[in-house]
């Protein structure tokens, strides 16, 4: 995977198992969706990408490893199990917090 190594990608995201693209902090400049214009923004560094890109294309089998590093990851960390009980957890919290 590629993307911008900002916000919620990187709670899933390492370096080991993932190609993260610079970033550069900047500014929402029209609304649209859920973001409101003068939000923070992370605006990816396109040379940064395409290099990424041009990486990832060169070497096909490194790309894989990286992979299938990054499965393992997923299918360890994140199981259907330990998100339930992180959200049952944060949604208790929360609960706690509005008595």
């Amino acid at each position: 995977v590629i993307a911008t190594g900002y916000s919620g990608n990187t709670d899933f995201m390492t370096d080991e198992t993932s190609h993260l693209v610079r970033w550069t902090q900047g500014e929402v400049t029209r609304s649209g969706g859920p973001y409101a214009r003068g939000s923070a923004w992370a605006d990816p560094d396109l040379g940064h990408a395409a290099s990424l890109m041009q990486l990832v294309a060169n070497d096909p089998a490194a790309a894989g490893r990286m992979a299938q590093l990054g499965r393992a990851h997923l299918l360890d960390g994140y199981t259907p199990e330990r998100c339930g009980r992180l959200m049952r957890e944060r949604l208790e919290q929360l609960w706690s917090e509005q008595l």
